[in-house]
């Protein structure tokens, strides 16, 4: 799936069906938004990839797709 969602200074690239790779204004890979349905409701996970770790590391969860890409985009 190469779906491609336009924001002001980042990308969101499908990956999945519930997936999306979120890339800044240089096309760089800053990290991942996951959707997860919750009892509550459905949420958007902010994920960044711990190379120490070799795996992805929860930055957040969120109501609003928008700010989990803000979290993965401002986040080191």
């Amino acid at each position: 799936m190469t779906t491609v969602i336009d924001r002001s200074v980042t990308r969101l690239v499908a990956v999945g069906g519930d997936r999306w790779r979120v890339l800044d204004a240089g096309g760089r890979v800053r990290g991942h938004v996951r959707c997860i349905d919750e009892e509550a409701g459905r949420r958007f996970c902010a994920q960044r990839f711990d190379p120490r770790s070799a795996r992805f590391r929860e930055l957040g969860r969120f109501w609003i797709l928008e700010e989990a890409v803000e979290c993965v985009r401002l986040s080191r």
